[in-house]
């Protein structure tokens, strides 16, 4: 199956090695910049921790001058995710002072404390990032939605919480999963048992993320793939996850609905004249 996509791949990326030099990143960056592009891709989105760097605001320098230029003639766009697994209340002081164009939001990780980020996520709040919390079950769960968010990243185990569920719902707060990486880390024994189909049945606006696609050998397009063969879904219901995709993007609100109008245009065009402008997931 081809990798090129002529959809919005809403994509948590891969977190930059440890080992590169900073020297390097900016290279590095650019490198992937370009993949993405050549793979048709119309959103990425890459994690920073932070923590890999001894010169943190050094290091995001490097990374956003290997992010440029974003082409102004394409909706294709990008964003940088910090990572943060606790306190930091300077994160905005710091990323304004290093002048980084690219920072879109804040992704507190697995090991995060979130008990303690209260004061940082406020931060973040006011200096008009999204937020996002990675959690996949139980009293991580809870934390997550006592702390706050605007994107829910796993949430596997969002069945068993109808609190939880009638808040998302509510609040039309999206859920993005990765199924691939979700079970190879084991999070979901099979495809069998992975919610996604009975949280989109229970509206619930679920997305689709190729997660850590170097880790767990995947592509977005792959992931759409394994999504219709194991969950029996057509055509239709996949545009419709992208467009979701596309509304829980890290990137401004008109590009954001940019990239939406553009895959509802995909509903209204013959299939096979798509399928001519690529030999794969084109929609």
């Amino acid at each position: 199956m081809s990798a090129l996509l002529t959809l919005p791949k809403l994509d948590l990326g891969r977190r930059l090695a440890r080992g590169i030099e900073l020297a390097d990143l900016t290279q590095t960056v650019a490198d992937e910049r370009v993949r993405w592009h050549a793979d048709g891709v119309l959103h990425g989105e890459l994690i920073v921790d932070l923590r890999d760097w001894p010169d943190p605001v050094a290091a995001l320098q490097a990374i956003d001058a290997g992010m440029q230029p974003e082409d102004p003639t394409t909706l294709w766009s990008y964003a940088l995710l910090v990572a943060i697994d606790g306190p930091w209340p300077e994160l905005p002081a710091v990323i304004d002072d290093a002048e980084v164009s690219a920072v879109r939001g804040v992704l507190a990780t697995l090991d995060a404390d979130l008990g303690a980020l209260d004061e940082t996520w406020r931060a973040v709040q006011t200096a008009g990032w999204r937020r996002m919390v990675h959690a996949e079950s139980g009293a991580r769960l809870k934390q997550a939605f006592a702390l706050g968010f605007d994107r829910l990243v796993g949430g596997v185990g969002l069945l068993r919480e109808p609190d939880l569920l009638a808040h998302l719902r509510v609040h039309r707060l999206p859920v993005l999963m990765s199924p691939s990486a979700q079970l190879a880390a084991k999070v979901v024994p099979t495809w069998a048992q992975h919610p996604l189909r009975l949280l989109t049945e229970a509206g619930i606006t679920t997305v689709i993320g190729s997660g850590w696609p170097q880790a767990v050998a995947t592509t977005l397009s792959a992931e759409l793939e394994a999504v219709s063969r194991h969950h029996h879904w057509k055509l239709e219901q996949l545009r419709t996850l992208m467009t979701r995709n596309a509304e829980a993007a890290a990137i401004r609100p008109e590009a954001r609905f940019g990239i939406a109008r553009q895959i509802e245009s995909w509903r209204h065009r013959p299939h096979a004249a798509a399928a001519a402008k690529g030999d794969g997931w084109s929609l």
